[in-house]
């Protein structure tokens, strides 16, 4: 009832962290909809053999967008190779995940009242062995792509710009530079760092005049290296 209802306010549906089983999410799609896949892969019921469970079940059927972490840590290689088998890139978004801690130096921070690791590999694990966001941006995810799983830069700006914009149902403004769109682009260097970030045709970031990124608030939160 409550999926319905969203749908007919017009509020777009995501299957999310669940230990829900195959038949469930067939049901699901069968009888309300959904629209996205939320963080696919992670938090959710993985495929095995017997039951191909959430992660299964949502890439084996039709009408979905895919929301992938491609860090390489919450997702790895091999797996993202499946999943780009079973699926088109055009119905793929990227996210990063990203939390407090990206971007700054590796260490042991606090956060919610519990100590956080964060690692070079941009993975965030808390004392558990429990993955807690990443350390890592988009555009280093684009990287990981290209450089590690082999796709195509091409697809790989289309996960970070088009895709999205075309779930949002957006893409008359903006997701791709032509004439009469928003001009929200971005400059990067060989190795995928931005130089310059225009929103609307304005410059609103650029390495020469910006020097400073850190978060000093949350790097007071670092308690050891």
């Amino acid at each position: 009832d409550v999926i319905s209802y969203l749908h007919d306010q017009h509020v777009l549906v995501s299957l999310c962290h669940t230990a829900a089983y195959a038949k469930d999410i067939y049901q699901a799609l069968d009888e309300v909809g959904i629209d996205l896949v939320t963080h696919t892969g992670n938090g959710m019921r993985g495929i095995h053999h017997r039951d191909v469970g959430v992660l299964g079940a949502a890439l084996l059927s039709e009408g979905l967008t895919y929301e992938i972490i491609t860090d390489l840590n919450h997702l790895c290689a091999d797996m993202l190779k499946i999943m780009f088998k079973l699926q088109p890139y055009e119905k793929f978004v990227l996210i990063s995940d990203s939390n407090y801690m990206a971007g700054l130096p590796t260490g042991r921070y606090m956060r919610y009242g519990r100590a956080m690791n964060s690692y070079e590999t941009g993975l965030i694990k808390d004392d558990h062995g429990r993955i807690m966001g990443s350390g890592k941006f988009v555009l280093f995810n684009m990287k990981q792509l290209v450089e590690k799983v082999g796709v195509n830069l091409v697809e790989v700006s289309k996960m970070a710009s088009l895709n999205p914009a075309r779930f949002l149902k957006i893409d008359s403004f903006t997701g791709t530079l032509e004439v009469g769109k928003d001009a929200d682009f971005m400059v990067i260097n060989d190795d995928y760092q931005c130089q310059l970030t225009y929103v609307k045709g304005k410059l609103v970031f650029d390495t020469e005049t910006t020097k400073d990124f850190l978060n000093l608030e949350a790097l007071n939160r670092r308690i050891s290296d």
